[in-house]
């Protein structure tokens, strides 16, 4: 597709559930979840699906394909092919004409202790997110398969199993 007819961005994020930071290894967050790479994406095309959402990259593991488990593609826009990827992405989209957004700054005094300077050192905005009664989701790239043995990363995905007090099913 050309270039000109697509409109796309993405900013680093973090997923804020029941008072509960997750994820952020673009900003610094330590734990489990901050292998996680969350972002904040806004995707527009002339023609096809346009939408608003966040998509969340887990590695897999590094062994993955010596260990029989297997490999991921992933479709790769610059260069119009299908390329072998490092983590499983899911994304997960906003319905369009249901959803009301807003924002505001963050000062670091909002921000948990787990928080690096990488992140506090930044101008953080807060972008809240509701849903219109009756409103549903979507979310591409679920129920593919992921492996990453031995990991918490591994029971998150597979089991729904908690990463820093959330499960996968709880960000849909």
């Amino acid at each position: 597709m050309d270039k000109k007819h697509r409109s796309s961005w993405s900013k680093p994020a973090v997923l804020v559930i029941d008072h509960k930071f997750f994820s952020g290894n673009d900003l610094g967050f330590d734990g489990p979840s901050g292998h996680i790479r969350i972002a904040l994406v806004s995707h527009r095309l002339a023609e096809g699906e346009s939408f608003l959402g966040f998509s969340l990259d887990i590695p897999i593991g590094t062994d993955n394909e010596k260990d029989g488990r297997g490999i991921l593609h992933a479709f790769n826009r610059e260069t119009d092919r299908a390329e072998v990827t490092k983590t499983y992405r899911l994304v997960v989209k906003f319905p369009r004409g249901q959803v009301m957004v807003s924002c505001e700054g963050v000062e670091r005094s909002q921000l948990p202790d787990s928080v690096s300077t990488r992140a506090s050192n930044r101008n953080l905005t807060r972008v809240t997110v509701s849903l219109g009664e009756n409103a549903k989701i979507g979310v591409e790239g679920f129920r593919k398969p992921f492996a990453n043995a031995g990991t918490p990363l591994d029971s998150f995905v597979n089991r729904n199993g908690d990463l820093d007090g959330v499960t996968l099913l709880s960000l849909f």
